[in-house]
């Protein structure tokens, strides 16, 4: 088992809108292939965020953070439900780090046996229309998997009863989309290379 490296935050979660350091950590959300995710009280905005810490700082790492912070910043998709908000790159000591928004919630790929067919159904809809709208803005998820759909909790009224809602994240392989890049240059595109999950790709 891979060690993990050492936290960038101070392990204090009382951390005040007064003290030294903006983020305090409160522990690891998740250890993916690339990076680690951390939960984090952010002291200025007085908010629990998710914070990603690459593996490395080689330039393919920075260039996914870059990538993820710049689909967060397109205007066309800021505020959309069905995804994770992110507020942008930040230096936390020496590591270049993407602080986001905190989806409470549990992983599709964990849920989905437990869920009613009604709501597997609805979970399609949404996340389908989640990626139109992505595609709208110019940009190709190309990773899109269980894993990456988290559920979230919300109070449906009409049914009086939690529903889950999907929230579509990391985007850290995302590109624009071909014909959108061919019109920023000019030129043709250089053809995508095909990356994502084997078992997802289609």
């Amino acid at each position: 088992m891979t060690d993990l490296p050492a936290s960038p935050f101070t392990p204090d979660p009382s951390l005040g809108p007064t003290g030294d350091r903006r983020y305090a950590g409160l522990g690891l959300l998740r250890h993916g292939g690339t990076a680690y995710l951390y939960r984090a009280y952010d002291a200025y905005l007085q908010r629990e965020v998710a914070i990603k810490v690459p593996h490395s700082d080689d330039p393919a790492a920075l260039a996914r953070l870059e990538r993820e912070a710049e689909v967060g910043a397109t205007a066309a998709l800021r505020g959309h439900p069905g995804l994770c908000m992110v507020d942008g790159i930040e230096m936390l000591g020496d590591r270049r780090c993407l602080v986001m928004e905190l989806v409470h919630g549990e992983e599709l790929g964990w849920a989905a046996a437990r869920l009613a067919p009604r709501d597997r159904i609805a979970i399609v809809r949404d996340v389908a229309r989640t990626l139109h709208a992505v595609h709208e803005a110019g940009w190709v998820h190309r990773d899109v998997k269980p894993s990456n759909v988290m559920l979230r909790a919300r109070i449906d009224p009409e049914r009086a009863q939690s529903a889950p809602t999907p929230v579509l994240v990391d985007f850290g392989l995302a590109q624009v989309e071909r014909a959108r890049a061919e019109d920023r240059s000019g030129a043709p595109a250089a053809q995508m290379a095909v990356v994502g999950t084997p078992a997802y790709l289609a």
